[in-house]
């Protein structure tokens, strides 16, 4: 059997920081595709609206069903989604509008 001699009963704490890398210690650079530039295409501004169409019909459809079968807390529930979404789209639209009206 194995015996600790006096030096292992004493801490010897932590090792030192290491040292700060400097800013130009990565020798890869990111890619155009991870900066989020996309070379070659335009960016798909109409695919917000898509969706957001598309979350709307849901609920509209969602809501007729409601009301077709009696259930009216369902069809608020269904409206909620549509109000919702136009509330975003609201915001967008005036969100935009006031970044093409800013002239710094």
């Amino acid at each position: 059997m194995k015996t600790r001699s006096a030096d292992d009963q004493h801490t010897r704490g932590l090792p030192p920081p290491p040292a700060p890398t400097s800013r130009d210690a990565n020798p890869w650079s990111l890619s155009t595709q991870a900066k989020g530039v996309q070379p070659g295409r335009r960016r798909v501004r109409w695919m917000p609206l898509a969706i957001m169409v598309v979350i709307a019909g849901a609920g509209v459809q969602q809501s007729l069903a409601a009301l077709e079968e009696g259930d009216v807390t369902a069809a608020i529930g269904g409206l909620v989604i549509v109000l919702f979404v136009v509330f975003v789209a609201l915001h967008m639209v005036l969100r935009r509008t006031r970044e093409v009206g800013r002239t710094d």
